[in-house]
């Protein structure tokens, strides 16, 4: 699980979410020389597999992650926040975060034509736990609408903010239409995880090369 690529900047509240494109050129190298191809949520959850994903759907993704998955022929799902696309992280600027711009359907188009994948993250970030029935609704189903309108099909895939679910949140985003769901619940995924709380691994800025093959050796380890 990523989250913004580049540099960390002055003043960020979440150092934790950059990484560099050189750091995740590596991530990708170490990932092949253990003999774990990577493949889209949509390939299916095969055994001896990476899915490699993106939350929010930063334009840091598209200048910086998509042309070193394009070099490595590696794939990607990245999650995006509907309702805000072309504009920037509202959710983290109003509480006094640096400001980044998310890319626009446009440029998530281009890169569903180029191979990557994506799926939704509600319109505005939001807690989903914390909403009314009615914005779990508006959140859920509307990123559901938006996405089909302006990419041409329907989303497969939902990804929770801020790793925020419960039974409730759940339900909702099956009954939305969504084939599974990613939570920020730490580990591997095998056959009996339930698929719309899927597993995953944080990647951030601390993680040496040295902390990214423990992290992936620790969550695949056996029981």
């Amino acid at each position: 699980m990523y989250h913004r690529m580049g540099s960390i900047p002055s003043g960020t509240l979440v150092p934790g979410h950059y990484v560099t494109a050189n750091a995740f050129e590596r991530h990708l190298r170490l990932l092949k020389r253990l003999g774990l191809p990577t493949a889209k949520l949509g390939s299916g959850l095969q055994p001896g597999t990476a899915v490699i994903t993106f939350d929010d759907g930063y334009q840091s993704f598209v200048d910086l992650a998509a042309p070193v998955l394009r070099a490595s022929g590696d794939a990607a799902t990245v999650f995006l926040v509907t309702g805000l696309m072309g504009q920037s992280n509202d959710w983290d600027a109003k509480r006094g975060d640096v400001v980044e711009p998310l890319m626009t359907w446009e440029s998530a188009r281009q890169l569903a034509a180029q191979g990557i994948e994506f799926g939704t993250h509600t319109r505005t970030h939001a807690r989903l736990t914390e909403s009314s029935e009615d914005e779990l609704h508006q959140e859920v189903r509307g990123s559901f609408d938006d996405f089909t309108a302006e990419m041409g099909r329907d989303p497969e895939w939902f990804c929770y903010p801020y790793g925020a679910e419960d039974e409730r949140v759940a339900a909702s985003v099956k009954d939305a239409g969504y084939r599974g769901a990613c939570s920020t619940r730490k580990g591997i995924n095998t056959p009996s995880t339930p698929p719309f709380l899927l597993n995953r691994i944080n990647i951030r800025s601390s993680t040496t090369i040295f902390r990214f093959w423990h992290k992936v050796w620790r969550a695949s380890r056996p029981l």
